[in-house]
């Protein structure tokens, strides 16, 4: 029996807690009460307000005219945040038990290598799935609403999981659960899918898990072929992420965006199929062909009749690996650029083309001659603007992009990494927005691309998005749990995903007073954290104090003068460890 493997990195749901269990337990009675139209409505309707204001959800979900339509909306919010995969602690760490199975199930959940376990179950049992996700506040006659519905679709793909996990993940294990009697029920359809899922987890995941050599990915050469990129699957999906966020956009500023930056990664790339590519093309409105095995050959234009909008410029800002290792996509971008800039508009507008006519004439007015100074014009692909803001040594058709820069987008195709996990996020899209600011004095609009499910792509605003994921996971006690468990490399982790939030915030605007009253509260003036922290990594906990009042003398964040008075008193008694900490360095 496989009594524990190594995960890459432990997923596990976000659950609720708090203000957002008494607020699913509100919106359950208050769905039972308007099944059955019992008279203490308008009490449920007062206490469901009361518990909502408790979850800051006034910006998010505004209660609107109608109030059953704003429980959907609120119910929404609550199985998102119970169902949202989060990180379990550090990476690297060997997973058994329950934290073994959430990892696994994490990974099968939506779709990916395998058909999504959710989604079979989910029609095994009479129910659409985008049901139990939209709708999850419509009631059977049983009183059980889909978002408890949805909770014990959870609860049957943790047994099936537990069932392979008994017996060490192994074929005969699956063949094992394949004989349960509920699961003979299935039909044969749902049957076919669960051994694929199953083939999935004993064949390709376990094994990758069972080896330490297994941690990292194997490296990929400089030269790795990407002629596939993007592929079929991955056209369709950044088809869907590209019209989100132009929907997405159209609903903040009631117009088409003209530019768009977006972000990309050469490994997000690789692994989604090329996602973010399909998205860059669909933008301008350029569709590739393939050959019979799946390869680029080359790309046409998307008629202007079928398209029906304005062609929209983008901006790519790529890494120094997608740079060096994605050269055949760097040319395929560049040719659309070119290609759109060449096309016909016909009835929809070409943002590329009177871009590219407009710097060409700047660019010649400074000296440059034509052919030059439109090469130049039509350059789409640039690294990241510097993160201190410095915008001398940036090219001038880069400041003139960023000038018009209408919104920038990051995608993630995996729950397994986001916007708080590593610096270089915002190093990126953040000092995308920075630069932005910088040069116009407005900031433009930042949105989060999530494909972690393929078959419900969503855009977030960015703002939203870092909701979403402080009380998925920065505040979640099951996270900051799982970080004390590492002792002193946790509490130096918490400090660094504070440092994150901060410097998110300085860029991007992203953090609001409640946000850093909570994580001054929970991080640093609990007491139990405070003693761990001071006994186990006490330069953590200055720095942490130092970060939050550094956010408050810069403007950022209004802190209650109690708050800020304790963190000042903390930090003071912390100097003279910092004092003795640098004198040992010295």
């Amino acid at each position: 029996m496989l009594s524990s493997l190594i995960a890459p990195l432990p997923m596990q749901r976000a659950g609720l807690y708090g203000a957002w269990g008494q607020l699913e337990d509100v919106l359950q009675a208050y769905c039972r009460a308007r099944l059955e139209e019992l008279a203490e409505l308008t009490e449920l309707k007062t206490r469901v307000r009361q518990r909502a204001a408790a979850c800051h959800l006034t910006e998010d979900t505004p209660e609107g005219d109608d109030f059953d339509d704003y429980v959907g909306r609120l119910y929404r919010r609550v199985v998102d945040l119970r169902n949202m995969p989060v990180r379990a602690g550090l990476p690297d760490r060997r997973l058994s038990g329950a934290a073994l199975t959430a990892y696994v199930v994490s990974r099968v959940r939506f779709a990916g290598e395998a058909p999504s376990l959710l989604r079979v179950l989910a029609k095994e049992n009479g129910v659409a799935c985008e049901d139990l996700l939209e709708r999850c506040s419509l009631t059977a006659e049983t009183g059980e609403t889909l978002g408890e519905t949805l909770e014990r679709l959870e609860e049957m793909m943790v047994k099936l999981v537990d069932g392979l996990a008994a017996g060490g993940f192994s074929p005969a294990a699956a063949e094992g659960v394949m004989a349960w009697p509920n699961v003979q029920a299935m039909t044969a359809e749902g049957q076919a899918a669960l051994r694929e899922i199953f083939a999935y987890i004993t064949e390709k995941l376990a094994p990758s898990l069972r080896s330490p050599s297994m941690k990292q990915a194997p490296e990929i050469a400089e030269t790795a072929d990407c002629a596939g990129l993007p592929s079929p699957r991955g056209w369709e999906i950044g088809q869907k992420l590209g019209q989100e966020l132009i929907d997405r956009y159209i609903r903040d500023e009631g117009r088409y965006p003209e530019t768009v930056a977006m972000i990309l990664w050469e490994e997000a790339n690789r692994r989604s199929q090329g996602q973010c590519v399909a998205e860059f093309l669909y933008l301008l409105g350029v569709r590739p062909r393939w050959d019979k095995r799946e390869r680029v050959t080359g790309l046409e234009v998307i008629p202007a009749r079928e398209l029906r909008r304005p062609r929209i410029d983008v901006i790519g800002c790529v890494s120094g690996r997608f740079r060096r290792r994605m050269g055949a996509v760097m040319e395929l971008l560049s040719g659309a650029v070119r290609l759109i800039n060449e096309a016909t508009t016909q009835d929809a507008d070409n943002f590329v083309a009177r871009h590219v006519e407009s710097d060409t004439a700047r660019l010649m007015m400074k000296g440059e001659d034509a052919a030059d100074a439109k090469k130049e014009a039509l350059r789409r692909l640039f690294l990241e603007p510097p993160a201190d803001g410095n915008m001398a040594n940036i090219p001038l058709v880069l400041q003139w992009g960023l000038r018009r820069l209408d919104a920038v987008v990051k995608n993630e195709d995996t729950r397994a990494t986001h916007m708080f996990c590593s610096d270089v996020y915002n190093a990126c899209q953040g000092a995308v927005i920075a630069a932005v600011k910088k040069l116009t004095g407005r900031r433009a609009y930042g949105y989060a691309g999530d494909s972690s499910d393929p078959e419900r792509v969503q855009v977030r605003p960015l703002a939203a998005e870092a909701r979403r994921l402080f009380w998925g996971e920065a505040v979640n006690p099951k996270f900051i749990a799982e970080l004390r468990s590492y002792g002193a490399e946790g509490a130096h982790e918490l400090a660094h995903y504070l440092e994150r939030l901060c410097r998110w915030d300085e860029t991007s605007g992203i953090m609001e007073d409640w946000m850093y009253e909570m994580a001054a509260r929970l991080y640093v003036l609990n007491k139990e954290s405070r003693q761990w922290m001071r006994d186990l990594a006490p330069l953590a906990l200055q720095t942490q104090c130092q970060l939050l009042l550094e956010a408050a003398d810069r403007g950022r964040w209004q802190a209650r003068g109690r708050t800020r008075a304790s963190l000042e008193a903390l930090s003071y008694s912390l100097a003279s460890i910092e004092e003795e900490s640098g004198a040992a360095r010295a």
